[in-house]
């Protein structure tokens, strides 16, 4: 390939486009049109693609339904988990299909697994009612990184103070992780931003009594890097940058063909943001332009970066969202961004002083993660920190 060392944080393998759900918030093209991954591909790209760009330090099995070609990630595993000491990466998954298959590659082998579901506390739309049995093998396993993952959409935001509730349980029982993110739709109803600020405001408050009560509580990561943009970035002179989960230019997907895109939501509107091929050159300068912010002009600028790209594409056309802010991106952030400074505005002395020791920690695991792919030691500071803390009664984060 011969280019210019570029280190990307991972690299999404689009294993298949086929899924037995069908998600209303779904953005995978479930056309028919796109083919599978073969092991030819994935091969190439751990033998070739991923030392030539320096970086891609772990794979993520994504779809679709990943684990549709649970073939393919025991191949990987089986021939290339001994070259990477730190974990191969993971899948990302609904835990629909094949998980009786996928339990002895996840028990050997050092990876992270994350289930995406629609809700814990109630049956839904999706998975009807969430099969918890599959799981169990999982939860019993000691020291593996695993996330539970909910979608937040129109169609379950109603139950997500439950689904922390629940989450927290879990993740107390059973050492795995719980955490939620808002779904990539095209527009959001009035009443869904009013719902999402009355459920932030419960589950801080909730978190606030525990506190206060010095009984155990958990703090999801989503809430985490919330509390780490109040505390620090909006605080600061920083140049803008979108730093809220968004990844675009800083992974690289590659679909079953191998042409290769920004990010995993870009690599489902076609050839319009294709920035190459494993087999070919990849457009490193074209992967990066899609990272690029946009400065808003609000109190939230220096983390919202204009907004999703895939929603500013549905939203304003190619040409469009090249100059377009997304209104939704800001109703987002000032609901988590208003009641998460509301809730450490609300502590005493003492608890605050924990809270910026938890922020530190969680700031240096999220740098060892995603700059330096070191997801071991990452795991490590996380568990540190709930060793250091609980004692206290804080705070639990993973």
């Amino acid at each position: 390939m011969n280019q210019p060392n570029r280190i990307f944080r991972q690299i999404y393998v689009m294993l298949t486009h086929k899924c037995p759900l069908n998600c209303e918030y779904c953005y995978i093209d479930k056309s028919g049109s796109r083919k599978d991954m073969e092991w030819k591909t994935i091969k190439y790209i751990m033998d070739v693609v991923r030392p030539e760009l320096g970086g891609g330090r772990g794979l993520v099995f994504f779809g679709g339904e990943p684990l549709l070609r649970v073939d393919l990630i025991e191949k990987t595993l089986k021939e290339y988990a001994k070259d990477m000491p730190d974990g191969i990466g993971g899948v990302v998954t609904s835990a629909s299909v094949n998980m009786d298959k996928f339990f002895p590659l996840y028990r050997d082998f050092n990876m992270f697994l994350q289930v995406s579901y629609d809700g814990l506390a109630h049956s839904n739309s999706r998975h009807k009612k969430f099969d918890f049995d599959v799981l169990k093998p999982y939860f019993e396993l000691e020291n593996k990184r695993f996330q539970l993952r909910k979608t937040v959409s129109e169609c379950n935001i109603d139950t997500l103070f439950e689904d922390y509730k629940v989450g927290r349980e879990f993740s107390f029982k059973y050492d795995v992780s719980f955490d939620y993110s808002i779904a990539h739709q095209e527009s959001f109803s009035a009443g869904f931003w009013n719902k999402l600020h009355d459920h932030y405001t419960d589950i801080w408050g909730f978190i606030f009594r525990t506190i206060t009560e010095k009984d155990r509580t958990y703090i999801p990561l989503t809430l985490m890097r919330d509390l780490a943009h109040v505390s620090s970035y909006l605080k600061s002179d920083y140049k803008p940058r979108r730093l809220d989960s968004c990844e675009v230019g800083h992974i690289l997907v590659v679909d079953g063909n191998g042409d290769c895109y920004p990010c995993t939501m870009l690599s489902q509107l076609g050839h319009e943001f294709k920035v190459g091929n494993v087999y070919g050159k990849i457009d490193l300068e074209k992967a990066s332009c899609y990272s690029a912010p946009l400065d808003c002009n609000c109190p939230y600028s220096i983390v919202c970066g204009g907004g999703c790209r895939w929603e500013r594409y549905k939203t304003f056309g190619k040409d469009g969202m090249r100059t377009n802010k997304l209104p939704s991106t800001c109703k987002m952030l000032h609901v988590k961004y208003m009641t998460a400074n509301n809730f450490l505005n609300s502590l005493d002395n003492g608890d605050y002083e924990f809270m910026m020791l938890a922020i530190k920690r969680y700031e240096q695991a999220q740098k060892l993660t995603f700059d330096m792919g070191m997801y071991e030691q990452a795991n490590a500071i996380s568990r540190k920190t709930v060793n250091d803390i609980e004692n206290y009664g804080l705070i639990s984060w993973r």
